[in-house]
């Protein structure tokens, strides 16, 4: 088995364990079992297991990263390249929305460093592209003129319940859900 292999196994295998157990509870020998490798075949790859936990979540946001990118970039509307972009981001696997979720509760576990790194590369990859996006929707007339970073936080916490067990279990997530979230952003909750 090549390096790559077996690197990208431990990735796959830390990414089911660490959603499943978090950073805490995870051991390395417990990993090691579970990819079929030695605990020193994982240390020939990452450092620590903050080394480790950080190259899952950076390993997923780039995945993020080129949904986002790939939705901005297309042709239509902001509000429909928006649209796809929520769409291509909850037609991902229920492992792949989850891991968003175990970044966020479990940064605290992480050191300083690991921390700072951690928002670095998740601002970078993920929300500053969001919210450009939707800064070009507020230049473009599309969208009422407001803190487009407010509108990516509101965007975003209206997909975190999606992020979780009740609905992260489920590897699809119904369209006339996503088609109600989309509604509710683009046009809130009242009857006009």
């Amino acid at each position: 088995m090549g390096q790559i292999d077996s690197r990208d196994r431990i990735l796959r295998q830390a990414t089911q364990l660490f959603i499943e157990q978090g950073y805490h509870r995870l051991s390395m020998r417990e990993l090691a079992e579970a990819a079929g490798i030695s605990k020193a075949g994982i240390y020939h790859h990452f450092k620590d297991k903050e080394s480790l936990f950080l190259a899952v979540l950076i390993f997923h946001l780039d995945a993020l990263e080129h949904v986002v990118e790939r939705t901005a970039a297309a042709d239509g509307s902001v509000q429909s390249r928006v649209e796809q972009m929520v769409r291509a981001f909850l037609a991902r696997s229920a492992e792949q929305r989850a891991i968003i979720r175990v970044a966020r509760q479990e940064m605290s576990q992480l050191s300083e460093q690991g921390q700072q790194a951690l928002r670095q590369a998740y601002h970078q990859k993920f929300i500053g592209k969001i919210t450009a996006l939707l800064a070009e929707g507020i230049e473009q007339g599309e969208f009422r003129a407001m803190d487009a970073q407010v509108l990516t936080w509101a965007l975003l916490g209206l997909l975190n319940p999606y992020l979780y067990p009740a609905h992260g279990k489920r590897d699809t997530i119904d369209a006339e859900i996503i088609s109600q979230v989309l509604q509710i952003f683009f046009f809130g909750v009242v009857a006009r």
